[in-house]
């Protein structure tokens, strides 16, 4: 997932096309990222999105 958000913001619908794990497991996996602090989430509107934190 990291590596996916090094190319920046981006929305969960774009990730679940690059991860393999499947849907539930991406979102875990997002939600554990940002407890860490390693990534931010971030809304604009509707939209959801998330990048590292630099």
């Amino acid at each position: 997932v990291l590596s996916i958000l090094k190319n920046g913001r981006s929305q969960p619908k774009d990730l679940v096309k690059n991860f393999k794990g499947g849907t539930k497991a991406l979102y875990d996996t997002l939600k554990r990222l940002e407890k860490s602090s390693a990534i931010i989430r971030k809304k604009d509107g509707k939209q959801v999105f998330y990048e590292l934190k630099h």
